[in-house]
């Protein structure tokens, strides 16, 4: 072969090794260091902070999302797509849980979750090891439409399996904040949980309206975070973007009952567990299957921790009627004295309505 046909193929051949593939096309056929470039490439194109993202539900569950280095470009954009979904991440923070999304084929993923803890050394360092993974999976999903982002939900199964271990539960709920106070309302599907949100008056805050997550933040005290609601992040109709990172103390619950008068009513202790933990069922369920679930005893867990929040945080029956003020119900809740809360009445074995 002549010097002159070398050449020729060399100037060829190097545009090609440097481009990066489209967003959502295979890299089948490039070595691993080009699948790499690649990837990256997508990842800065879409948003250069977004991977690795960052984002904590307690000093025990600070997660770090990555992708791994072989992943095709889909992959990388499905993954920021969910992170973006997520809100803005945390800067500096140090993780000390990792999922690692993998994959080469944007036509199926892996995910693969493990605990990371840190050594001194490495602290100094600012560097993660991963020395026990104890939560692994490997889920095959589905996405052969990456701009449709209902299959990202999924990619919340082993953070919320992971987290469940440390007290830390998912509702479907409502998130709401006024003065700093948050409240969950809680039903089925249907209940009239965005109908309240997009009811309420000015002072209050909608930080989320189908997903939150319920965690300690002391003894008897618990905080709520919002999550995205995957159905409007899907159709591009958000109304309220989600900022996971957003902590806000929970004062109380509420299950919400459709009616023709606005009354609220305190449960019992077991009646409100009950609630919490089938709410917490009716969030697992949409991350992924019930076999899931029940690996590590994890559903048992659940329950424990909801009979924990019933026992730190009143809950409410809410009726709610198509044209009352159903928040000044939960403006009396909020605003009872400390003689009248509703945990002094728990523990006086006292019913309360409002």
């Amino acid at each position: 072969m002549s010097r002159e046909h070398i050449n020729t193929r060399s100037r060829h051949a190097k545009p090609v090794r440097q481009r990066a593939a489209p967003v959502g096309q295979g890299t089948r056929h490039a070595d691993s260091k080009g699948v790499a470039w690649a990837m990256m490439h997508n990842i800065q194109s879409a948003d250069a902070e977004m991977i690795p993202y960052v984002f904590s539900f307690g000093d025990k569950d600070t997660w770090e999302i990555a992708v791994n280095k072989r992943a095709n470009g889909g992959v990388a954009r499905l993954a920021t797509d969910f992170c973006r979904a997520l809100g803005p991440g945390l800067k500096d923070a140090r993780p000390n849980r990792r999922l690692c999304i993998e994959g080469v084929d944007p036509a199926d993923i892996s995910l693969v979750s493990a605990i990371c803890r840190l050594s001194p050394f490495l602290q100094a360092q600012g560097s993660i090891r991963s020395l026990a993974t104890r939560y692994s999976i490997s889920e095959r999903i589905p996405v052969a439409d990456m701009a449709k982002a209902m299959s990202m939900h999924i990619l919340l199964m082993p953070i919320l399996g992971g987290c469940i271990d440390t007290g830390t539960i998912p509702v479907h709920g409502a998130l709401l904040e006024r003065f700093g106070s948050g409240i969950v309302l809680i039903g089925r599907s249907g209940a009239g949980k965005t109908t309240c949100c997009r009811r309420l008056p000015k002072g209050w805050t909608v930080l989320g309206d189908d997903l939150a997550v319920l965690r300690p933040s002391g003894q008897n005290e618990y905080c709520a975070q919002p999550l995205p609601t995957w159905s409007a992040v899907a159709s591009g109709t958000a109304q309220w973007p989600c900022h996971v990172n957003t902590t806000v103390s929970l004062k109380a619950l509420f299950l919400l009952d459709q009616s023709d008068c606005d009354e609220s009513t305190l449960m019992g202790t077991l009646q409100a567990a009950a609630a919490i933990h089938n709410s917490a069922q009716q969030a697992l369920l949409a991350h992924g299957p019930r076999s899931y679930w029940r690996r590590r005893k994890r559903l048992e867990r659940v329950l424990d921790t909801a009979i924990r929040i019933a026992r730190s945080v009143p809950v409410y029956t809410l009726r709610v009627s198509l044209h009352g003020r159903f928040w000044e119900k939960i403006e009396e809740v909020l605003e009872m004295g400390e003689g009248d809360s509703p945990l002094f009445q728990c523990e006086t074995r006292g019913q309360k309505t409002a």
